[in-house]
Parts: C-alpha cells; sequence; structure tokens
C-alpha cells in the first residue's frame, strides 16, 4: 500500500519524536538511575511517547488497518494514560516503552517513509 501524502508527514512527525527520545536517552547514557532520580529526563521521554502516540492517532483508519502488526490500541492506550494519568505513571512502564517499542515505530516510520516494507 502507498502512504498517502498526509500519513506520511504524520509519519515524518511520529519519526521526529522518536529520535527526540533517543536523543534524551543518549544525553544521560540509558541511566535507569538518572531516569529515577532526574524529573527533566522522565519528562522529557514522556513527552516524546505522548507525542507519538497522539499523532498515531491522528493516521488515516485505511493506514491503520493496513498496518495491523503494529499495537496501535496499545499505543493509543498509553496516550491515554499519559494525558489523564500522568502523575500515578508507572515509571516501569515509561522505560520499557521507551526503550523497547519506541525504536521499534521508529524503524516501522523510517521503512514507511522511504517505500521499504
Amino acid at each position: 500500500m502507498t502512504v498517502s501524502p498526509r500519513d506520511k508527514r504524520i509519519l515524518e512527525h511520529i519519526l521526529s519524536w522518536c529520535v527526540q527520545n533517543t536523543e534524551a536517552h543518549q544525553q544521560y547514557q540509558y541511566s535507569r538511575q538518572a531516569f529515577d532520580q532526574i524529573s527533566a529526563y522522565r519528562n522529557a521521554v514522556s513527552m516524546c511517547l505522548f507525542q507519538i502516540c497522539e499523532l498515531s492517532g491522528h493516521l488515516s483508519d485505511d493506514f491503520r488497518n493496513s498496518h495491523s502488526e503494529m499495537p496501535w490500541r496499545q499505543i493509543r492506550g498509553m496516550r491515554n494514560l499519559l494525558a489523564h494519568d500522568y502523575g500515578n505513571m508507572n515509571t516501569d512502564s515509561i522505560w520499557d516503552t521507551s526503550c523497547n517499542d519506541i525504536p521499534m515505530i521508529e524503524s516501522f516510520c523510517r521503512e514507511q517513509i522511504s517505500g521499504r516494507e
């Protein structure tokens, strides 16, 4: 399936937030201790997650339906938790998502933008 210009722009924005997530982790050498202790680090990563999740909800239904390998429902669920219950968010969940899931989303976006699948 060809990616529409609108979906491609959204994927480019998602990709930019994925890159910012990686940059935040690199700045602190992926230190879990720093993540737990430095609120600016946690907040930066959380904002990246929020934006990635929010933007994924703006992709067309056709695009999301044609890429059912992506966990769209879970991505949207993470957005809702970040938006509505951030103060009670489990830092383990934020850490795991940002370190393990975001690189997969970044790779997916790069493939879709370049036209490789």
